[in-house]
């Protein structure tokens, strides 16, 4: 089997249908670390803000959600869930 480059693990691409059957491959593990931090400021006694941090998939790891293969199965082509992502911003509370 030739090697198919790639920024995943363990990927090979199928040269044939019958290959296929005899040796399937898997998808590779899934991996993803979120991080959040947020902070509570009380400004009066009714009025309160927070301000937050978040980001997902901190280590901008490519996680396969799908794999499909070309109408021969010679070549294999892998879909991703989202990468590396932020959010911040401030609530009031009132």
């Amino acid at each position: 089997m030739m090697f198919f480059h790639s920024e995943f693990k363990n990927e090979k691409t199928i040269k044939n249908y019958n290959d296929f059957l005899i040796m399937p491959e898997r998808i590779p593990d899934y991996a993803k670390l979120d991080l959040s931090i947020s902070k509570l400021w009380t400004l009066y006694d009714n009025i309160s803000i927070v301000g937050f941090f978040s980001t997902n998939n901190l280590f901008d790891r490519k996680n396969v959600r799908l794999v499909n293969y070309n109408f021969d199965y010679s070549d294999v082509f892998y879909e991703s869930y989202s990468r590396r992502t932020f959010y911040f911003g401030v609530q009031f509370i009132f």
